[in-house]
């Protein structure tokens, strides 16, 4: 009769052990962890339709760019233009996306490719809807510049604007353009400047006043590493070497001196070098 009681007590903390008799209203880790599963899936669901609306807005055709215009164009093709923003809206802006997307566009690198090719008085780049709009105003050009087998329009100020095309034909401005021939052969780089505004304000004054000595003259060659000299090929097939700088109606009265007192037939001329003041040189 000792035995039972004994045996009853062992089988009663066996059954607790065991949780055979837990209460079933108390019992929480499968609830807590199908809100854990719940939670999860919808942030992935979220964090899958941000990603799918992001790629499609990013990398969709349906939000590129689909025209440029060009205003304001009156020597420079708009072709010429056009063809610039198109390469540059063709760069990547990230790994897999292009900045024809009008998310991804950005006016400045746009900007800064039209400047490096054209020397501007101004320039605007905007973007409207699915249209981008190149807006510019040119400097008036008066100088054709010949380095090597490049050309390059030159304005008043001695900055090269840009360069020519191989077959571009001159700019019709209502008169030829005078042409320069850098005779070192160094091209240079558009909006750097060629000459000083002060040496083309001399050489078009000396290109007068050979006008109204009647003598017919062509390309003006400069020598811009041995101190800019500057000569005038005439029609006679002499050269005039001149100081733009200088007094020119000094230096063009004395060659009227020259060809009128000392020289009998100007086509036997090789030079007439005018740079050193009342000391002219001739062969």
């Amino acid at each position: 009769m000792t035995k039972r009681p004994r045996f009853l007590h062992r089988v009663a903390r066996e059954r607790y052990d065991s949780r055979r008799f837990a209460n079933p209203y108390f019992t929480h880790g499968k609830p807590r962890n199908r809100r854990k599963a719940l939670v999860a899936a919808a942030f992935a669901l979220t964090v899958g339709g941000l990603l799918g609306a992001t790629g499609y807005l990013f990398a969709s055709p349906r939000f590129d760019v689909a025209e440029v215009g060009v205003e304001g164009c009156r020597t420079i093709a708009p072709e010429a233009v056009r063809a610039i923003v198109d390469q540059e809206l063709d760069r990547r802006a990230y790994l897999f996306l292009d900045r024809r997307n009008r998310f991804l566009f950005d006016p400045e690198p746009v900007r800064a490719a039209i400047n490096a090719s054209f020397s501007l008085d101004r320039l605007e780049v905007t973007r409207e809807g699915k249209r981008v709009l190149v807006t510019l105003s040119e400097k008036v050009s008066q100088i054709v510049w010949k380095s090597a087998d490049a050309r390059f329009l030159v304005d008043l100020q001695g900055t090269v604007l840009r360069e020519l095309g191989d077959d571009e034909p001159l700019p019709d401005l209502g008169k030829p353009l005078p042409a320069f021939i850098d005779v070192n052969r160094v091209p240079p780089s558009v909006g750097g400047t060629v000459l000083s505004a002060d040496e083309v304000a001399g050489i078009f004054s000396f290109h007068e006043w050979l006008t109204r000595l009647g003598i017919l003259f062509g390309t003006t060659r400069v020598d811009r590493l041995a101190g800019k000299w500057m000569s005038v090929e005439t029609a006679d097939g002499y050269d005039v070497l001149f100081d733009p700088l200088g007094d020119v109606q000094a230096q063009a009265e004395n060659l009227n001196a020259v060809l009128h007192d000392q020289v009998k037939d100007p086509g036997k001329l090789q030079y007439v070098d005018l740079r050193f003041g009342d000391h002219v040189y001739f062969k």
